[in-house]
């Protein structure tokens, strides 16, 4: 009778099984990953431009000063056609450069920044007392930025009158 060495190893055929259920968990995973990049850049995009908002009331604060931080949709001269705002620094920020397919869009007009006599106004002043100068329309108190990825994923900056504080909201 011949006896049975243990063998060492796996077969064929258990190789192709895990690599057969490896390849449908890629298969699913894959899309979803696409989905949360878009969503981080709308995000990380969002935090960038509430984080400068706050750098220039504060900065309006400790100055005595006015600071302004001034948004354009479709800037073709700094950003090839893509969004941008500048900071009080003087120095203008791309959505293109850093944040891939983020856009401003909001039914034709991404910044909601009206004032009381319904003129557009794509610049936020910061006054010194930590508000805004902008007189925005007494119904709404509120200037609004929006901001949209490839996916649809949709963010909104809020900037209260008075107080000058953002707030990141997800969706619109």
């Amino acid at each position: 009778m011949k006896s049975r060495t243990n063998s060492r190893g796996f077969t064929l055929i258990e190789i192709m099984i895990v690599l057969a259920i490896v390849g449908l968990m890629a298969a699913v995973a894959v899309p979803s990953f696409r989905g949360m990049t878009q969503r981080l850049r709308v995000s990380s995009a969002g935090r960038e431009i509430a984080m400068d908002l706050a750098l220039a009331r504060v900065k309006a604060i400790s100055s005595g000063q006015s600071q302004t931080v001034a948004f354009v949709a479709n800037d073709n001269t700094n950003c090839g056609g893509s969004g941008s705002w500048t900071t009080t620094a003087g120095k203008t920020k791309c959505l293109g450069e850093n944040y891939s397919g983020v856009s401003f869009e909001h039914s034709g007009d991404p910044f909601q920044l009206k004032d009381k006599d319904g003129n557009n106004n794509d610049d936020l002043i910061f006054k010194s007392t930590g508000g805004l100068s902008n007189d925005l329309a007494a119904w709404n108190e509120i200037g609004t930025i929006y901001l949209i990825g490839q996916n649809g994923t949709k963010m909104k900056i809020t900037v209260r009158q008075y107080s000058g504080l953002a707030k990141l909201e997800e969706g619109w």
